[in-house]
C-alpha cells in the first residue's frame, strides 16, 4: 500500500517530469532555451534542450493531473487511503508547484552536468533518475511531512517508473537512450 501511496503522490511530478519531451513534438517552434546560449565560467548554465516550453508544460501538466487526482479522490473513496493529505481541500496550483518543482529538480541536475563536462542527454546515473524525485518530494513538505518510509518508496517507485517509461520513450523514439 505504500508504493501506491507514493505512486499517487508523485504523479503530478512523474507527469511533468515526462512533459517537455512531449511537448517538444507537439510545440516544436517554441523552443526558446532558458539560458539563450549564456555562459558560466566558459560553460552553458543548463544545456540548450532545457527550455521555456519544458518548464510551462511541465507546470501545466502538473496543475492538471492534480485537478484530476481531486476529482478522484471525491469520487472514489478508496482513493482517500492512497492519500497522504486531504485533496479536496488543497489547491489545484500546488500540482502546478509539485510540476514545476520537479522540473527544477532536473534544472539544478542540469547545471551540475554541465560543470561536469556530461553532455546533454547522456545518462548520468544516479542523479538522471531521482532529480525530479527530489525536486517534488521539498515541494511536498509544504503540504505535510512525509515519514522516512514514504520519501524511500517514492525513491523506489520513482526510479523503477522513470526506467520503464525512459525504455517505452527509446522504443517510441522519443528519446535516443534508453538510459
Amino acid at each position: 500500500m505504500l508504493f501506491l501511496s507514493a505512486l499517487w503522490l508523485l504523479l503530478p511530478a512523474g507527469f511533468a517530469n515526462m512533459s517537455p519531451i512531449l511537448a517538444k513534438k507537439i510545440f516544436p517552434k517554441w523552443n526558446t532555451p532558458l539560458d539563450n546560449g549564456k555562459t558560466w565560467r566558459h560553460k552553458q548554465i543548463f544545456g540548450s534542450h532545457k527550455t521555456y516550453r519544458g518548464l510551462v508544460s511541465g507546470t501545466v501538466i502538473g496543475f492538471v493531473v492534480f485537478y484530476l487526482q481531486q476529482i478522484l479522490f471525491a469520487k472514489f473513496p478508496v482513493i482517500s487511503n492512497l492519500s497522504n493529505f486531504d485533496y479536496q481541500t488543497t489547491s489545484p496550483l500546488f500540482g502546478a508547484a509539485m510540476g514545476l518543482s520537479a522540473l527544477l529538480g532536473d534544472l539544478i541536475k542540469s547545471f551540475f552536468k554541465r560543470r561536469l563536462n556530461i553532455a546533454p542527454g547522456k545518462p548520468w546515473i544516479p542523479f538522471d533518475e531521482i532529480d525530479w524525485i527530489v525536486g517534488a518530494l521539498i515541494c511536498v513538505t509544504f503540504i505535510f511531512k512525509p515519514d522516512f518510509n514514504l520519501v524511500v518508496s517514492s525513491l523506489i517507485v520513482g526510479v523503477s517508473s522513470h526506467f520503464i517509461i525512459r525504455r517505452i520513450s527509446y522504443l517510441l523514439h522519443f528519446v535516443t537512450s534508453p538510459l
